[in-house]
Order: C-alpha cells, then sequence, then structure tokens
C-alpha cells in the first residue's frame, strides 16, 4: 500500500541517515585522533631540543666557569666573545585545537540540522497521504462534554441532557470517534489545560467508574495524558512518566495499525516525539478524546494543513 511505502521510504531515510553519522562520526575521530598524535609527536621533539639546549648551556657554564679562573686575558676576552651570544630554542608546538573543534561542531550541527530537515519533511508527507479527519460520535459522549465548532471542539460544562445511551460513558469524562481504523492515519488536535488524547477499542466498557472504562486503565486502551508540567502515557493502568513535554499546543497522532506502532508528536514549526509505543493490535482502533474527572481543558480537532 502507499502507506507502507511511505515507511518503507522514512526506513531507508533513517538507516542511510544512520550511516552518514557513521561514517561522518568515523572521520571526525579519526582526525581528533591524527591531531594528537602530530601534538605528541611534535612535544616529543621539543623535548628532545629542550634537552640538547639545556646540555649546551651547562656546557657553557663549565666553560665560563673555567674563564673566570684563567689568568691569560686574550684567551678571556676570546671565550667571553663566543659566550655572548648563547644558543636560543625557537621550536614551539603549534596545537590548534580550538580550529578543529570548532569544525566538529560546525559539523554536528549539519548534521542535526539535515535531521530535522528530513524528520519535518517526512512528517508533512505522511500527514498528507495518511491524514484523517475524526469524527466524534456524540452517543458515546458523557453527558458533562460539550462540543461546539460542528462537534470539532470538546469541552467540559454543565450536564446535556441527552437521552442515555449502550455505548455512551456515564462517569468518564470521554469520547470516542465514529468510526474505527486500521492501517496508516494520522490526526492533531490542539489542546489546553488537563487532556487526554487515545485510542480504543470498541468493546471498552462505558458504564460505571472503575479502571475498565478509563481511557488507558485497561489492556482496551492506549492514551497520552497531557497538562502544563507533564506527560504520561498510559496502557492497562501502567504510567510511563519522564515524557517531553509539548513544545506546543499541537500534538499528532500516527497510528500503524499493521506493525503496531502507536507515536505522539510535539508539532509545531519542528516536530519532536514523545512517546512511541510498540503493541499487537487485535481490533480496529478508535480515537478518543476526555478529561480527568477534577481537570478541566479543551480540545480542537485540527484539520491538516
Amino acid at each position: 500500500s502507499s502507506a507502507q511505502e511511505g515507511v518503507d521510504d522514512m526506513q531507508k531515510v533513517c538507516t542511510e541517515l544512520t550511516d552518514s553519522i557513521k561514517a561522518q562520526s568515523s572521520e571526525i575521530i579519526r582526525l581528533i585522533r591524527a591531531q594528537e598524535e602530530a601534538a605528541i609527536g611534535q612535544a616529543e621533539t621539543v623535548q628532545k631540543q629542550l634537552k640538547q639546549e639545556i646540555s649546551k648551556l651547562q656546557q657553557q657554564d663549565t666553560d665560563l666557569q673555567t674563564l673566570l679562573h684563567s689568568e691569560d686575558d686574550f684567551l678571556f676576552l676570546q671565550g667571553i666573545r663566543s659566550l655572548s651570544n648563547p644558543p636560543m630554542c625557537e621550536t614551539s608546538v603549534n596545537l590548534n585545537r580550538h580550529g578543529l573543534f570548532e569544525q566538529v561542531r560546525k559539523t554536528i550541527s549539519e548534521i542535526n540540522d539535515r535531521i530535522m530537515d528530513v524528520l519535518n519533511e517526512s512528517h508533512a508527507q505522511l500527514s498528507e497521504k495518511d491524514s484523517y479527519n475524526l469524527t466524534l460520535d456524540l452517543n458515546t459522549a458523557h453527558n458533562n462534554l460539550h462540543f461546539s465548532e460542528g462537534n470539532t471542539k470538546l469541552t467540559w460544562g454543565t450536564v446535556r441532557s441527552n437521552p442515555d445511551h449502550p455505548e455512551r460513558f456515564d462517569r468518564w469524562w470521554q469520547v470516542l470517534n465514529t468510526e474505527g481504523l486500521t492501517g496508516c492515519w494520522y490526526w492533531e488536535v490542539e489542546w489546553s489545560g488537563t487532556v487526554v488524547i487515545a485510542v480504543s477499542y470498541k468493546s471498552i466498557n462505558t458504564k460505571g467508574a472503575g479502571n475498565e472504562c478509563g481511557f488507558g486503565h485497561n489492556d482496551q486502551s492506549w492514551c497520552l495524558c497531557c497538562t502544563s508540567s507533564q506527560c504520561t502515557f498510559w496502557h492497562g493502568n501502567v504510567e510511563t512518566r519522564a515524557l517531553e513535554i509539548p513544545s506546543s499546543s499541537r500534538v499528532g497522532v500516527y497510528l500503524d495499525y499493521t506493525a503496531g506502532t502507536l507515536s505522539f508528536y510535539s508539532v509545531s514549526d519542528t516536530v519532536s516525539l514523545i512517546h512511541k509505543v510498540k503493541t499487537t493490535f487485535t481490533q480496529p482502533v478508535y480515537p478518543g478524546f476526555g478529561f480527568r474527572l477534577g481537570f478541566l481543558g479543551s480540545i480542537q480537532i485540527s484539520p491538516i494543513a
């Protein structure tokens, strides 16, 4: 499929980048070692020359002492003339390490810029090719969830008087997408406050306040919980902490159902990975959103530019 071709192309680019980085790293290390060996060689040469100069100076000192005790004025004057211009050591070690390491830093910076360019370009290609327009299933929405802007914006509010539905979450502030997904798909949301961005099997329980109903607190769902100060991932009621805090309020989600990967990205002018999980999906997965009890926020489904 075109999605798989995109994944293969991305893997090929990453492999080529890795090989290029390894090759350039080896060359940089070789240059540093060569510079080090050259400096050591120069230092050894200087040390040898200094020893020779010291030996000459010691000999001159001996000669001077002899002259001082000489009673022959002519020999004394000749000796003094020959000792009046002692040899000077003109050898110095030229270690231009600053220039070398400046080049190393420049090369590393260029490599990093190239990697970011490739990742951003790949992200744009994936966004365009695998983008998915979410349609929320209002029959699953908790009655405290309010929708606006064509049902693309989700906030918390007073209880709505909607008829009960067997698929409606009655205790957890959550909602599911209308359609279950397989294959490769990408979507983005803008968020604020404390929010939950998830995927879930349709078979998740919707009635009750137990963990079997909350996104990420069971084996039926996977979710990213974002706040202004931290970002955590949940699955099977197990929390993964120390994730990168999103640098922007836009989060991209990339699902590769066949490969069993689910990736969350912080999206701004650049793209950075927040978290990626590898698993085996056994049912179609439904994008889901919500808020944790006691914490408010907003979620806006964003069109892919």
